[in-house]
């Protein structure tokens, strides 16, 4: 099955022509979602998708947004690939809790960060994942929160993780989400409405419903 989408161009001559891509394969998830927290449909994103079509099969109205993370920890360049901004950053361990981390600036200061409200990205494995919101000074491995450490004067990012210190890992990913769609705010798919968005693998589209039960279809196309 493929989808096309048409785009016009114009030759030196300014004769228009009209060029149409062929997306191949797909994979179709169908996703429940409620008006407390806003999620990633699909939960993991197709590798090597150009599009997805989003379509809202319920009577609730769909709240969607996309924005872009800042990047706390990844692999050199990562960012040239992923749609993010990249802090260069320190991670300290706590003086609390057990293999907790802190992010400071490479002098150990205030990085100057926002409170994100999710955060994903993967500590072990390639896949990118929700990351679980735990309580500071008792994070479990892979979970993060925001607080001050006792040495430091500044509130920051933690993340708990038993493999080590965060900076000896090339392979760790952490993007923070500071902006998400609410039940007032976002791109609105109405009851039954469908929408295409042109995003990538490297992009994760939120979503939220108006009322619990929210039923949506994505369709991801290469």
């Amino acid at each position: 099955m493929a989808h096309e989408r048409a785009r016009v161009n114009k030759d030196r001559g300014g004769r228009a022509t009209l060029t149409t891509p062929l997306l191949c394969g797909g994979h179709t998830t169908t996703i429940t979602i409620g008006a407390t927290t806003a999620v990633a449909i699909p939960t993991a994103p197709l590798s090597g998708r150009k599009g997805l079509y989003v379509t809202n099969n319920s009577a609730n109205t769909l709240h969607l947004a996309s924005t872009i993370p800042e990047c706390l920890k990844a692999p050199e360049h990562f960012e040239d690939r992923f749609d993010c901004t990249k802090k260069v950053l320190k991670w300290t361990k706590a003086a609390l809790g057990t293999n907790e981390y802190y992010a400071s600036t490479p002098a150990g200061g205030d990085p100057g960060l926002t409170e994100p409200k999710q955060m994903y990205g993967y500590l072990t494995g390639s896949t990118i994942a929700l990351l679980s919101n735990g309580t500071f000074t008792a994070l479990t491995d892979h979970q993060w929160d925001w607080g001050a450490d006792p040495t430091a004067t500044f509130n920051t990012v933690y993340i708990a993780d038993a493999t080590g210190d965060p900076d000896a890992s090339e392979a760790i990913v952490l993007l923070a989400y500071t902006l998400l769609p609410t039940t007032t705010v976002g791109t609105q798919i109405a009851s039954l409405g469908s929408l295409w968005i042109d995003a990538d693998s490297t992009v994760i589209i939120l979503a939220i419903g108006s009322s619990t039960n929210t039923y949506t279809t994505t369709w991801e196309w290469r």
